[in-house]
């Protein structure tokens, strides 16, 4: 091989680095702002234990891999998660008195931040370059939106499109 092709297969082997990097730190910067402001903030349910809120994580994925993990900078949880049939009396997450409060939902009675870190270490995307997934580690999660009404992800959908494209920066 010439030095000018020895030269060109560098230069295309450092634009794919580049590109890598700028692709991999605008999602984690993406994610992190997500997990950690928007979710929050969109939220309109009230953290008893706040397992939901603090286990709001994503996963980058390269390649079907997971690349990086990221949860919510917010306070931990006060407790493990409550279990079907378990009571809790005492001051929630947001600081309230509670009494009595009987839980509904099977869960695995651990922290939310754990499960959710579980199942993103575990999960594999069918894809052949990066992908984001984003969840929290609550079973009570699907439950809060489908039966009470409550947003926990679904309403970050069109945050996600209408920001996700236009949060990465140009290549200079």
């Amino acid at each position: 091989m010439s030095d000018i092709g020895k030269q060109f297969d560098l230069g295309i082997t450092n634009i794919k680095k580049i590109t890598y990097d700028n692709q991999l730190q605008s999602m984690i910067a993406f994610g992190k702002n997500l997990v950690t402001n928007v979710l929050p903030i969109q939220a309109k349910y009230p953290n008893l234990t706040g397992n939901t809120i603090s286990s709001y994580s994503f996963g980058v994925y390269h390649n079907g891999n997971l690349i990086y993990y990221g949860k919510a900078n917010v306070k931990d949880a006060i407790r493990n998660k409550l279990t079907k049939g378990e009571i809790f009396s005492g001051i929630s997450y947001d600081g309230f008195f509670v009494k009595g409060y009987l839980a509904t939902i099977e869960t695995d009675r651990k922290y939310g931040s754990e499960t959710a870190y579980q199942f993103l270490n575990q999960y594999r995307p069918n894809t052949r370059n990066f992908a984001m997934v984003v969840t929290t580690g609550t079973e009570y999660s699907a439950y809060l939106e489908n039966v009470r009404h409550m947003n926990v992800l679904t309403g970050s959908i069109d945050y996600v499109e209408s920001n996700f494209i236009n949060s990465f920066k140009p290549i200079a």
